[in-house]
C-alpha cells in the first residue's frame, strides 16, 4: 500500500494530532510506502527517523480558504502533484472543516474521488454546528448565513470520503446527528500514544505539584486554572502550578503571566514550555488537571491517567469518557474557575483519594484499551479494507 497522511499543519507543532500522525508514520506497516502532507519545510525530515519512512513529502504553504484565488491555485498544483504521486489511499487528519470542503464542489476528498483514489477522513476537533468553517470571531448572522454552504461542502467531503473518524464518542454522537445521512460510514478509534508497557501506576515519590499539559491556549482552559488556583493558594503555600508545553499565538500565556503577577504567584505558577518529558513530570506530580473548554478526548490527560495520577478534568468533548467522576478522578463544569478550585482543594487535603482514583485511572485506560498499537491495528484494518476492495 501506499498511504498519504494529509494535515493542515506542521508533523513537529507539539500538538497531540502531531503525535498521532507521527505514530502512525513510524508504525506503518513494513512494505508499505507512506506520503507525507503538511506544513513542514523539507529539510525539518533530514535528521528524524520519519524520513526513512516517507516515500515523498509535499509542503502546504497556502493560508487561505476557499473560495478565494490563492486556495484554488495552490490547491490545484498539490492535488496534481499528489494524484501523480499514486497514492492507494489519502488520510486527511484535521477539523471538521479543512481541506476546502468549507466551500462546496472544492473539497481534495471530491476531486480524489474523482481520479478513483479513496480517502479517510479523521475529525480531530468537533465543537458544534456553528464552529470551524469561519472565525469565531464573526457575528452570529454571518455563521447562520454560512452555514448553509458549509453544511453542504462538508456533506459532499463526506459523500466522496469511504471513512469518517471520529476519536471519541462524544464527537461519534454529534457528527451522525448533525450528518445523518452519512451515519454509517462514521465510526469511533480511540487515539493513543501509550505503549502497553507504559499503563501502570507509578511507584515515583509524588510532589506538591499541579500540573497541566498540553498547547497554552483560552481553548485549552489554561487561564481558568490559574485563576482556580489564585483562589486556594494563600491556603497551600507549598503547592506549586507547572503549565508544560508550547504557546499558542492567542496571548493565553501572556494573560496567564499578566495574571500570575498581579496576584503575586510569579515563583508559584511556571510556564514550562514544550517538553519531550511529559511523561516523566506526570510521574512526580500530585494532580493532574485537564481544564479544556474544548477538548476532543485529551492525549495528555490518557498518559497522566495511565501513570497514575489523581486527575481533575471537565466536561468538554471526551474528557468524561476517560474520568470516571469520584471513581477514576473528578469532572467539573468547563470554565468554572470556583467549581476546579474546589476540586483541586479536597485531592490536596485527601492524598487517600489520590491514590484511589490514580489506582482506578490506570485500571480504566487498560479496560477502555487506549494504547497505541490498538490504535494502530484498527486503521491498519480500514486501509487493507479500502485498498484491497
Amino acid at each position: 500500500m501506499r498511504i498519504a497522511f494529509a494535515m493542515d499543519f506542521a508533523l513537529y507543532d507539539g500538538g497531540g494530532v502531531s503525535a498521532l500522525v507521527a505514530n502512525l508514520v513510524e508504525d506503518f506497516l513494513p512494505g508499505n510506502e507512506v506520503i507525507l502532507i503538511s506544513r513542514d519545510a523539507d529539510n525539518s525530515f533530514r535528521k528524524d527517523s520519519i524520513m526513512a519512512k516517507l516515500h515523498k513529502h509535499f509542503q502546504w504553504k497556502c493560508r487561505t480558504n476557499p473560495p478565494s484565488k490563492e486556495f484554488s491555485v495552490a490547491s490545484k498544483n498539490l492535488l496534481a502533484q499528489l494524484i501523480d504521486a499514486k497514492p492507494d489511499l489519502v488520510h486527511f487528519h484535521c477539523g471538521l472543516f479543512s481541506w476546502g470542503n468549507r466551500w462546496p464542489m472544492a473539497s481534495w476528498p471530491t476531486a480524489l474521488h474523482a481520479q478513483g483514489i479513496p480517502s479517510v477522513w479523521t475529525n480531530h476537533s468537533v465543537v458544534n454546528l456553528l464552529s470551524g468553517y469561519c472565525g469565531e470571531q464573526k457575528p452570529l448572522w454571518f455563521k447562520l448565513a454560512m452555514l448553509p454552504l458549509s453544511y453542504l461542502g462538508k456533506s459532499q467531503q463526506m459523500a466522496a470520503t469511504a471513512w469518517e473518524i471520529c476519536v471519541s464518542d462524544h464527537d461519534l454522537r454529534k457528527i451522525r446527528r448533525w450528518y445523518f445521512p452519512f451515519r454509517k460510514k462514521v465510526s469511533r478509534i480511540y487515539h493513543s500514544t501509550l505503549k502497553e508497557a507504559e499503563i501502570m501506576y507509578s511507584a515515583t515519590p509524588r510532589e506538591k505539584i499541579i500540573l497541566a499539559v498540553g498547547h497554552i491556549a483560552f481553548r485549552k482552559g489554561q487561564h481558568i486554572l490559574v485563576q482556580a488556583f489564585g483562589k486556594i493558594s494563600r491556603r497551600h503555600p507549598s503547592w506549586k502550578l507547572f503549565l508544560v508545553g508550547p504557546e499558542s499565538k492567542d496571548g493565553c500565556g501572556d494573560w496567564i503571566r499578566n495574571f500570575s503577577d498581579r496576584e503575586g504567584l510569579t515563583s508559584r505558577v511556571t510556564l514550562v514550555g514544550q517538553r519531550n518529558d511529559a511523561m516523566d513530570w506526570m510521574k512526580k506530580c500530585s494532580i493532574f488537571v485537564q481544564p479544556s473548554l474544548q477538548e476532543a478526548l485529551g492525549l495528555a490527560l490518557q498518559e497522566a491517567m495511565a501513570c497514575g495520577c489523581a486527575c481533575i478534568g471537565t466536561k468538554a468533548g471526551g474528557i468524561p469518557e476517560l474520568i470516571q467522576n469520584e471513581f477514576s478522578g473528578l469532572i467539573c463544569n468547563a470554565g468554572d474557575a470556583v467549581q476546579l478550585a474546589k476540586m483541586i482543594e479536597f485531592m490536596i487535603l485527601n492524598p487517600d483519594k489520590r491514590k484511589k482514583y490514580g489506582l482506578a485511572a490506570v485500571g480504566h485506560i487498560k479496560t477502555v484499551g487506549m494504547t497505541r498499537s490498538a490504535m494502530i491495528e484498527a486503521h491498519r484494518k480500514i486501509y487493507t479494507k479500502l485498498c484491497v476492495s
